[in-house]
């Protein structure tokens, strides 16, 4: 998973932490409850395959290299008594197609290596019945041999596991995709409901959906913009944000939502106007590098 994936996943784990401390406030509001039903499902999920990333695979690869290390250590004792028979009979092509370093077979490419070892051991059988001598017979060829088989069988399930961690990875993006989708447009809607009523609970779900630690040049606002009076969410309201070089505007949703996603660190000057109420000014709001800044609710007054 890249960094804003892993952030979005820290999100939904958040926003599943609140949730699960204060079930009380929100069970009895069914489609509300049916909302979380479904996210808590697809965390659940996520859960799985994460389990499926913390896989044995590092054990594996230890138990591979400990076999890789036996056959190495093997095959250099049968290797020298080979060599030391071809050079007794001044046989230079055996000589030299033996002479098979141990770091070929400890560091090189697996499949190389097991190529190497599997010379080692063809060499020493074709010649088993000249090696007594030099203390190899053919019980250590075999034993040999069975090492080498070994260390052929643990590479595929090394690979099987890294393939296994892979395809974990890539469904907990999706499925973290598919949580923070329920969040935009079924959570951060069904929230509002306990603005007033339940208003710390509110804010703690709104601060979880936050995505965080993301390296960025820019810095981010939002806030909730709300009737004073009524407490109603005020849609389309004109947000603009104004410095010594440029203006931006945005306009808050359906739920009384406003999100400047993205714009430079500086000092600006903030309006909020919506027919029908006073417009609210903010000066010389100073916006740093990779900070959010959450103004929380904007209350709007009618004229």
């Amino acid at each position: 998973m890249n960094k804003v994936q892993i952030a979005q996943l820290n999100s939904c784990l958040n926003t599943q932490l609140t949730l699960d401390n204060a079930v009380m406030i929100w069970q009895n509001h069914a489609a509300f409850a049916a909302n979380v039903a479904e996210f808590k499902q697809v965390i659940a999920e996520i859960e799985k395959y994460r389990n499926l990333q913390i896989s044995d695979n590092g054990a594996n690869r230890i138990e591979k290299q400990k076999i890789r290390k036996a056959m190495t250590a093997k095959a250099m004792i049968i290797r020298n008594a080979v060599m030391n028979y071809a050079s007794d009979v001044d046989d230079i092509m055996l000589y030299k197609t033996i002479n098979i370093c141990d770091s070929k077979l400890l560091y090189n490419n697996q499949s190389k290596s097991e190529t190497k070892a599997m010379i080692i051991e063809s060499i020493a059988r074709e010649n088993a019945d000249k090696l007594a001598p030099y203390a190899i017979t053919i019980t250590d060829i075999d034993e040999y041999a069975k090492l080498v088989e070994k260390y052929r069988k643990s590479i595929p399930t090394v690979r099987t596991n890294i393939i296994s961690i892979k395809t974990a990875t890539e469904k907990v993006g999706e499925l973290t995709k598919k949580a923070r989708k329920i969040v935009n447009t079924k959570l951060k809607l069904g929230i509002t409901q306990f603005l007033n009523n339940a208003p710390d609970f509110y804010n703690e779900m709104k601060h979880s959906f936050a995505i965080n630690d993301l390296p960025t040049r820019f810095t981010k606002m939002d806030a909730t913009i709300i009737d004073k009076e009524s407490g109603e969410n005020l849609s389309e309201v004109k947000v603009t944000a104004t410095n010594s070089k440029e203006s931006l505007t945005e306009y808050s949703n359906p739920i009384g939502e406003m999100e400047f996603r993205t714009f430079w660190p500086t000092y600006y000057n903030l309006t909020f106007e919506c027919p029908g109420y006073v417009t609210v000014e903010m000066k010389a709001v100073k916006a740093e590098r990779g900070k959010k800044m959450d103004f929380g609710v904007i209350e709007m007054v009618r004229l």
